[in-house]
């Protein structure tokens, strides 16, 4: 994914430190997310949560016509 330039790592920080990550994959106008991790130290306040709108928001702007949490239907 990296060499095709498909791959994508998104990252939230807090006071220099990162609180939450993401690695996905942007592949046919379709943003895949298979690995999502956060600091379970600021689990109040949704860091995972945070990141995610962020990430939803930057890979629209890139032209995402879809996202797929590849996780089961619900």
């Amino acid at each position: 994914a990296a060499d095709r330039g498909e791959l994508r790592m998104f990252r939230l920080s807090a006071g220099g430190e990162p609180i939450a990550m993401q690695l996905g994959i942007f592949s046919g106008g379709v943003y895949y997310t298979p690995k999502v991790a956060y600091d379970e130290r600021y689990a109040k306040v949704s860091p995972g949560q945070v990141l995610m709108r962020l990430v939803m928001r930057e890979v629209a702007g890139q032209g995402a016509r879809a996202f797929d949490f590849l996780g089961p239907h619900a």
